[in-house]
């Protein structure tokens, strides 16, 4: 073995010692991370259990209070309402229930010392009870504190004296309160409130308000919300400029803004998040430019058909702003016509990015005889909406919708079928898959009731147009009887050859590739689930909704189109005709939920029925 063989052979057991350390050391180490963790947590649940066996009185004061401060109702709640049925109650029974938060100061010396010397827990004045506002107002010294006083006649002056000594640590202030010293309390404040972040005043068309012109000295540097009721600020104020949110409500008339005051206000406020308007409007904007609000979350605007065309052609904002607007007219059919154009120039598909594009829509359309009509269309840009699924429709269970129109008709000819599909026809919906439809509307303005006539158009095909063509629609709602009736019997309807750009931008090429294919192209062709709630399955009708259900669907089926699942809820009379439904639909669910409908069935004695 020459000397270099042995070297190489030294190194290799060497390194293979070396190895071998390494690897020991790496494993003891592991084992050592994984006690430490395993130590870690046994410690953890150690703690815990001790602290489940520690006296309440010797919790540390750090935690008292803050249990002590949850305790304390916010501003505007009562943690135990009376009963709706009970009209009139004792105003000493009200008060004992709403002081009941404050019990925990009654239990021993040292909580009650504690409570009384940790100003944090007063700082929301309960002044429905005067004596123990006064009190809270003074235990708060010197903290920040918040305002709010609701609707009463409790209101004294030397409560509003009050108030006013402690404005300069005012948080918020909110004041909903019909009274002539409202008035002069406003004309009072004209010192700088250094501390006030949200300012609300609710009035009524009965008793406005006017905030004066150095209205808090025009000092409020942490003022970022202002929420006004028949409450009038001036529009030069410079309360305005530092704004997040401005919500203004008036009665049309009073404090009316010029179109350059109005324009100059909103470009003043370069950080706004929310613009609410109702009834607030310039007299004219025509020849004014247009303002850009780069912040802006939320848009509501609540007004005049012309007033809401005007300041959606005078403002831009990002596309993922919420817009909210109603209106009304009462006048002919054909009123909306420049209120759409003014939304197809933001929501058509030809003129906005997919991030405007709606996957889930409500429509809710009514008829009352001739004298009223409504359309509320509410859009969201996510089609996991979790629609109704019983008679309670809590619309807290859904986020807040990207978009919203309601639009109400008064007089005969308001509010037509056109209307509502030309405010459909200003939205993109190419990629819709969540539908819900309800409403009621008069079935004689429908269907001819034995007359000979001819038939016209469904009504919910008159109203969807194109829509109830689409293929990207998958889950419908039908709520109420009279939309699952007219809904079971437009499900039935197909098109030979029916081909448009809106619904089957690519059927061409598909007719060309494929011509034997079936050319009967049905009402909502790729629809998945179909959910029927709030109706009378019994209702006075012939024929009745199980029948034309298994109709149309026997037809679909006969036709390659799948049958989709049914879903049955808070509906009546459905064991009478469950089994007849089973036949048809091989995935049927019940909640077995037979409460009273609330809009009551539809009238229609016989009805022809083309096939």
């Amino acid at each position: 073995m020459t000397p270099l063989t042995g070297v190489f052979q030294a190194t290799e057991r060497l390194g293979n010692v070396f190895l071998c350390t390494c690897t020991t050391d790496d494993v003891a180490i592991n084992r050592i991370d994984s006690r430490i963790l395993d130590l870690e947590q046994e410690l953890r649940e150690l703690r815990a259990e001790r602290n489940t066996k520690i006296a309440i009185t010797h919790l540390p004061v750090e935690i008292l209070t803050y249990i002590f401060t949850l305790c304390v109702p916010k501003p505007g709640y009562d943690p135990n309402p009376p009963q709706k049925s009970n009209r009139f109650i004792d105003i000493r029974d009200d008060n004992a229930r709403r002081i009941r938060w404050i019990s925990f100061s009654h239990v021993c010396r040292a909580w009650r010392s504690l409570a009384l010397n940790y100003p944090s827990l007063w700082t929301y004045p309960d002044f429905m009870i005067p004596n123990l506002a006064h009190a809270m107002v003074e235990r708060s010294k010197p903290t920040i504190m918040d305002v709010f006083l609701p609707y009463g006649n409790y209101v004294t002056p030397g409560m509003l004296l009050q108030i006013q000594d402690n404005l300069w640590r005012t948080r918020s202030l909110d004041l909903s309160v019909e009274t002539p010293l409202m008035q002069e309390f406003v004309n009072n404040m004209v010192h700088p409130m250094p501390n006030l972040s949200l300012l609300k005043v609710s009035c009524t068309h009965m008793s406005s308000l006017s905030l004066p012109p150095f209205f808090l000295g025009e000092e409020a540097p942490l003022l970022v919300e202002i929420h006004l009721n028949y409450c009038y600020v001036p529009w030069q104020s410079l309360l305005l400029r530092n704004l997040t949110v401005l919500s203004l409500s008036g009665d049309g008339r009073t404090n009316i803004p010029s179109g350059a005051q109005f324009l100059e206000v909103l470009r003043e406020i370069g950080g706004l998040e929310v613009l609410e308007l109702r009834h607030v409007f310039p007299q004219t904007m025509a020849e004014f430019s247009v303002v850009h609000i780069p912040h802006l979350c939320r848009l509501l605007l609540e007004m005049k058909i012309d007033a809401c065309a005007d300041i959606l052609n005078h403002i831009t904002f990002p596309e993922t702003t919420s817009l909210l607007i109603e209106s009304s007219t009462d006048r002919e059919s054909g009123a909306f016509v420049r209120l759409f154009s003014c939304l197809s120039r933001l929501y058509s598909s030809l003129s906005c990015s997919p991030s405007r594009a709606l996957k889930a829509l409500s429509m809710e359309y009514g008829v009352i005889g001739v004298a009223f009509h409504w359309l509320v269309l509410t859009g969201w840009n996510a089609s996991d909406i979790s629609f109704p699924t019983d008679a309670q429709d809590d619309h807290r269970s859904r986020p807040s919708p990207d978009f919203q129109l309601t639009l109400n008709g008064y007089g005969e000819r308001t509010l037509e079928s056109g209307d509502v599909l030309g405010a459909l026809n200003t939205l993109n919906l190419q990629f819709l898959e969540t539908l819900l439809v309800s409403g009621r509307c008069d079935p004689q303005d429908v269907y001819e009731v034995d007359g000979g006539e001819d038939v016209p158009e469904n009504i919910l095909l008159e109203l969807l147009g194109d829509i109830a063509w689409s293929r990207s629609v998958k889950t419908v709602f039908l709520r109420g009887s009279d939309f699952a009736y007219h809904g079971a019997d437009a499900l039935g309807e197909y098109d030979d050859g029916r081909c448009t750009d809106v619904c089957f931008p690519d059927a061409d090429e598909q007719n060309e590739a494929n011509p034997e294919a079936n050319p009967h192209i049905f009402v909502f062709p790729a629809l998945e689930t179909l959910v029927i709630l709030s109706a009378d399955l019994k209702a006075d009708t012939e024929p009745s909704i199980p029948e034309m259900l298994s109709d149309s669907f026997t037809r679909r089926w006969q036709h390659g189109v799948s049958t989709p699942k049914l879903l049955l809820n808070h509906c009546r009379s459905v064991p009478d005709h469950f089994e007849e439904l089973r036949k048809v639909f091989t995935d049927i669910q019940w909640d077995r939920d037979e409460a009273p409908i609330e809009s009551g069935g539809i009238k229609i004695i016989t009805v022809q029925r083309f096939l």
